[in-house]
């Protein structure tokens, strides 16, 4: 009998330890259970974050092109404006070579006709 009831008291102890494995276990899982839903908290977060990035580089895109188009048309202007300043520039040179020669013209008709009487 000693025997059998060695037998049972092992198969008891045993029992006992599964079932602190057991609770073991459920512990670990719950805890991985806690760790899985905080990463996919995480990750839902992350799709939201770059979601917004990409939507933030779509603007910055827009942005960008409206500048180098507002850019290029500076440019041009400028160019165009220093193309007719330098005309304007030519063109005031003339006019006082024009009314230079004119009035030089004038002083030699005056002093001839001073002197042909």
């Amino acid at each position: 009998m000693e025997k059998i009831e060695k037998v049972l008291h092992q198969i008891l102890e045993n029992q006992v330890k599964m079932q602190s494995d057991i609770t073991r276990m459920q512990s670990d899982i719950t805890k991985m259970q806690s760790d899985i839903a905080k990463i996919q908290s995480d990750i839902t977060k992350m799709q939201s974050d770059i979601t917004n990035l990409k939507s933030e580089v779509k603007e910055i895109k827009l942005d960008l092109k409206t500048v180098m188009e507002q850019t290029a048309e500076l440019t041009e202007f400028r160019t165009e404006t220093i193309r007719k300043f330098d005309k304007i520039s030519n063109d005031i040179d003339f006019i006082k070579h024009k009314e230079l020669q004119n009035e030089q013209d004038i002083f030699y008709l005056k002093k001839n006709f001073k002197s042909s009487f």
